[in-house]
């Protein structure tokens, strides 16, 4: 539609009147000249007096417009695609998407994304007049709504903007583009604008259907299809998407670390696997591993190779909690130039085995026979010492004969193995089928004990599933051919669907039985841990057995090396932190904590955990120890840039405008606000017109005839004139 920035020049368009009265004053008058051969005369003025009227007309539209298009080019007209006032200005309604993910402190060339983002908001506020209105949303692993309704307190939007800082998960755009045209379907005739202020981060826009994608059209069932439905887009709303970040950012950063094996023993060799990833242009890339805050090796690896993963051999570690870092070169994104962990390096692996001394007496004999260091720490209960939380910290359990269990006791079990524990439970002459009915995660129920005839009780032992991790590392000394003597053997039920055998003897009946539960697991025998079923605790398969069990066990119950920023970090029960004690965040804040119920149990939950790096505490005498490790999100250190021209596409808008820094942006909004200025091509146009002007009254004045031109009549009735 069309507009005037100085409609008070249209007045001047009055002037295209003057050609008219002065065309008018102009006409010529009938001169009477006496011939005797008159009708000559008016024959001549015949044939020529259309054609002159014809050129007084078109002399005078030419001069006409001329006076038009000189008035409509210092009214200084421009074009908008909307406008709700004559001539005039229109009330608006915005909205901003704001990207607050660490991929945002972006810094090269000493600029900061961050800090233009920042400026960017504010100055889109700024441009903002009486009776516009905005809204604002943060795009982070959550949307924050810092104003979720159009409000004309700007003054409040921009106080929350100066308090904004980026935060440390994944912006995904869709969630907080749909929250702000939501704010907006109540705008009524206002206009309609939505800025997206990121940093150009092609993940940030991964939650869009691309246009012509599989999935993207009518009946898609994907996840981002139910986010953000380009049909839906409101076609009233104008989307400003500011991609401020570098064209071509450069990145490198460790992504996942891994410590190999997963149970730490003192003594024991291990190693610490670094994976990595770079954006931008293949370059050298350079590893330093530090432990405690001492770095104890480095490697540099060649362009191209920052893709695959290193492996640092681990120095021998004192039991305890270590902290552990690796970091690359520093780079424009420094927030993940390091990667921390935490590693529990155990003196001796603690072992709960639960029944009647008697029953025990070969298990704890097997895991710490003698003055040999197996690296397992075995502890005796029976099963009417078990207290809350007897659980916490064991590397596996062992059930002898300790049916039936408390409730209690029961629960902290099933408990114990959904988070990854290992229970192997071995039957006895205690319990009966009925105290077995409420152990719903074993691998078969026992209904009966099978009395095996004298004499006729040597079974032949075979792996059925030799490659199950239970087994890996197994050793049995040469020559052994794993077999016992059966006197009893448990009758067990159908077994669950996700049971397996892995120990069976010549007859295919079940000895070891498996079932994962949870993100543990559950052993059953089907003999007793004594002498009174058969003679397992006298073979040699026994000992390297229940060592494979306990190895096994340990490494399901994996502490984490880390865990991710966020606003709210439930710390492991590995953390070993006490419910009053002081966490002190790696800048020296302190930590909120609080204690929070989870699957009925009391956990520890760290609040607006997002400073990366290594969380401590410290006792009474003010010595500190390593709690966690928190790291940001490592999907936000792929800084591939999206297209430009793929924005338009991925919101499913034909009104959306695309800049990449803030001069660029701020032209196109004074273009779509203000509208795009003809005053300029007007005036050219009227400089064409102005020439052919020139040259037609040019024309028409050399055939003019004057007062005293001659006019001479041929023999063929021609009127010739002629200069005096």
């Amino acid at each position: 539609m069309w507009s005037f920035l100085n409609p008070v020049f249209l007045w001047a368009g009055l002037a295209a009147t003057i050609p008219l009265i002065l065309h008018l004053l102009a006409r010529r008058r009938a001169v009477r000249i006496r011939f005797p051969t008159i009708r000559f005369l008016q024959l001549a003025q015949r044939q020529s007096s259309h054609r002159v009227r014809m050129e007084n007309f078109l002399l005078w539209m030419l001069r006409t417009i001329l006076l038009l298009l000189l008035a409509f080019a210092f009214a200084l007209p421009v074009v908008r695609s909307r406008t709700a006032g004559f001539l005039g200005r229109s009330r608006r309604d915005i909205a901003i998407v704001w990207d607050v993910s660490h991929s945002m402190t972006y810094e090269t060339g000493g600029r900061k994304v961050w800090e233009d983002a920042r400026q960017v908001v504010l100055n889109i506020l700024g441009t903002l007049g009486a009776g516009d209105r905005a809204c604002l949303h943060t795009a982070g692993a959550q949307v924050t709504a810092l104003a979720a309704a159009p409000t004309p307190d700007v003054k409040f939007i921009e106080g929350q903007v100066r308090q904004q800082e980026p935060e440390a998960g994944v912006a995904l755009l869709a969630p907080a583009l749909r929250a702000a045209c939501d704010a907006l379907k109540e705008s009524g005739s206002r206009e309609r604008e939505v800025y997206i202020v990121t940093d150009g981060q092609a993940l940030t826009w991964s939650g869009f259907p691309a246009r012509g994608a599989p999935g993207a059209e009518a009946g898609a069932t994907n996840a981002s299809a139910a986010v953000w439905d380009p049909k839906a887009v409101d076609e009233r709303i104008v989307f400003f998407a500011a991609l401020l970040g570098a064209g071509s950012p450069e990145n490198s950063a460790p992504v996942e670390v891994e410590v190999q094996p997963s149970l730490l023993l003192a003594g024991t060799p291990a190693q610490f696997a670094v994976r990595t990833m770079q954006s931008g242009p293949a370059r050298d890339t350079t590893l330093t591993l530090s432990i405690g805050g001492r770095e104890v090796a480095r490697q540099t690896m060649p362009a191209g190779r920052a893709a695959t993963e290193t492996t640092f051999p681990l120095p021998d570690l004192a039991p305890g909690v270590h902290a552990v870092s690796v970091a690359t070169a520093p780079d424009g994104l420094a927030i993940d130039d390091a990667f921390h962990a935490v590693l529990h390096v155990r003196d001796r692996v603690p072992v709960l085995c639960i029944g009647d001394e008697g029953d025990l007496v070969f298990l704890t004999r097997a895991l710490s026979p003698g003055a040999r260091t197996t690296g397992m720490a075995p502890r005796a209960m029976g099963a009417a010492e078990w207290a809350p939380r007897s659980s916490q910290g064991q590397g596996c359990i062992f059930l002898c004969n300790a049916a039936p269990l408390a409730g209690a006791m029961l629960l902290e079990i099933e408990r114990y193995v959904r988070d990854g524990g290992l229970v192997a439970v071995f039957p006895g002459d205690w319990g009966g089928p009925t105290d077995y009915d409420n152990l719903s995660w074993l691998p078969a129920r026992p209904v009966g004990v099978d009395e095996i005839p004298a004499g006729s009780g040597r079974r032949t032992l075979r792996l059925k599933k030799p490659a199950d991790p239970l087994f890996h590392g197994l050793l049995l000394p040469p020559g052994v051919v794993p077999a016992i003597a059966l006197k009893r053997s448990a009758r067990l039920a159908a077994p669950a669907a996700d049971a397996e055998t892995l120990i069976a003897m010549e007859d295919d009946a079940p000895l070891l039985m498996a079932r994962p539960f949870g993100a543990g697991r559950v052993l059953l025998f089907t003999v007793s841990a004594d002498r009174a079923w058969s003679n397992l605790p006298l073979t040699p398969i026994f000992l390297p057995l229940v060592h494979q069990v306990v190895r096994h066990g340990a490494g399901l119950v994996r502490e984490p090396l880390w865990l991710t920023a966020g606003r709210d970090v439930v710390l492991p029960p590995s953390a070993g932190l006490a419910e009053k004690s002081p966490l002190f965040a790696p800048d020296g804040s302190k930590a909120s904590v609080r204690p929070v119920q989870r699957d009925g149990r009391t956990d520890l939950q760290v609040d607006a955990a997002r400073v990366p790096g290594v969380y401590e505490t410290s006792d009474a005498a003010g010595t500190k120890r390593p709690v966690v490790a928190i790291n940001v999100d490592r999907r936000e250190s792929d800084l591939s840039p999206v297209e430009a021209g793929d924005v338009p596409k991925l919101i499913g808008s034909k009104q959306v405008h695309v800049a990449r820094d803030r001069e660029e942006l701020a032209r196109r909004v004074e273009e779509h606000r203000v509208g795009r200025p003809l005053g300029e091509l007007v005036l050219w146009i009227a400089l064409v017109v102005a020439v052919l002007e020139f040259g037609m009254a040019n024309r028409v004045s050399r055939r003019t005839a004057a007062r005293r031109n001659r006019w001479t009549v041929e023999a063929s009735g021609r009127v010739r004139v002629e200069g005096a």
